[in-house]
């Protein structure tokens, strides 16, 4: 079921942006230039520093979120390591 909800996501997710796309190209000829890595970056995320997460534009940052979920587990690990001393 959250595999199904993930890819329900996803693909919605794409098809909004192939629309997007197309409304991009029709309004910036230049875009129409791009090789398909380079037009595909114009629709990453990014971290607060610029930095492209790899992961499509959506409500949730998916590249901030999974950067905080990592350093949140670290220190979970770094607490439990400190209370085993």
């Amino acid at each position: 079921m959250l595999l199904a909800a993930s890819a329900e996501i996803r693909h919605a997710t794409l098809k909004d942006i192939a629309k997007i796309m197309i409304l991009y190209a029709k309004a910036l000829p230049e875009l129409k230039k791009l090789n398909n890595k380079e037009l595909h970056s114009v629709f990453q995320e990014m971290t607060k520093d610029g930095k492209r997460t790899g992961y499509l534009v959506r409500k949730l940052n998916y590249g901030e979120f999974y950067n905080d979920l990592d350093k949140y587990r670290d220190s979970l690990i770094e607490e439990a390591n400190n209370n085993l001393k």
